[in-house]
C-alpha cells in the first residue's frame, strides 16, 4: 500500500477490508487545471482591492467599510491556500464495500460501490468514481474538498481521488470489486482517453 497519511482502522465497519491507501501527490496551490481562473480571481481581487481603497475607503472611513468592501477579495486570496493545506491533510482508502475521503482529523466521508459502479483512471492521476465520472478536470479538486458529488439527502453519490500517488495500485484495489461483468460490457484497460470500468448500459 501507498504511504498514508491517516490510521484507518477507526474509520471502518466491522468486518471491512481495507484494500488500499494513498493520498494525492499534488497539493499546491495552483491547480494546473484550473490556473487561468486562479490567475483570473487574483487579478479581479487586486483590482477590489486597489479601487476600493482609491473610492470607497476615503468616502467611508469607517472600519466596518473597510471590513465589509474588503471581506470578498480577501476570502478571494485565502481560499486556494485553504484548499491547498485541506489537501496536504487530505487521505484516500479503498475497502472491499466503499471508498473514503478523509480531509484531516475525523473529518470522512464515504461512497459505497458495487460491480456496476462506473470508475474512471486519468492520466494526471486522479481516479473518478460513481457520478463523478465525466466531471471537468478543473471540478476535480473541488468535488474533493467539498465532500463529493452529494444527492439531496446528503448521500454520496460521486467521488473523486485526487491525483492520488499511487494510482496503479488503486485501480487494482478497485478492480477486486468493480468491473466483474462479461469483457463484453465492461472495459478495465488505461487507454488514451480516459477509461472507464464497470459502466452500467
Amino acid at each position: 500500500m501507498a504511504k498514508t497519511r491517516k490510521n484507518w482502522t477507526d474509520s471502518l465497519h466491522e468486518n471491512e477490508k481495507l484494500l488500499w491507501t494513498g493520498s494525492p501527490h499534488d497539493t499546491g496551490i495552483i491547480d494546473p487545471e484550473n490556473k487561468y481562473s486562479f490567475y483570473i480571481s487574483y487579478a479581479v481581487a487586486a483590482v477590489w482591492i486597489v479601487a476600493s481603497l482609491v473610492k470607497i475607503i476615503p468616502e467611508r472611513p469607517d472600519l466596518i467599510s473597510l471590513v465589509i468592501v474588503e471581506l470578498v477579495p480577501v476570502f478571494i486570496i485565502l481560499l486556494p491556500l485553504l484548499n491547498a493545506a485541506s489537501l496536504k491533510k487530505t487521505s484516500y482508502a479503498i475497502t472491499d464495500q466503499r471508498v473514503i475521503v478523509n480531509l484531516g482529523g475525523n473529518d470522512d466521508y464515504s461512497m459505497e460501490y458495487d460491480d456496476l459502479t462506473p470508475v474512471e483512471a486519468r492520466d494526471n492521476g486522479t481516479i473518478c468514481i460513481g457520478e463523478a465520472v465525466g466531471c471537468k478536470p478543473r471540478k476535480e479538486r473541488s468535488i474533493v474538498l467539498y465532500r463529493g458529488i452529494q444527492s439531496e439527502d446528503k448521500e454520496c453519490l460521486g467521488i473523486v481521488l485526487y491525483k492520488t500517488d499511487d494510482q496503479k495500485s488503486a485501480m487494482e484495489a478497485l478492480s477486486e470489486k468493480i468491473g466483474k461483468r462479461p469483457a463484453a460490457d465492461n472495459a478495465f484497460s488505461r487507454a488514451a482517453a480516459s477509461p472507464v470500468i464497470g459502466i452500467s448500459l
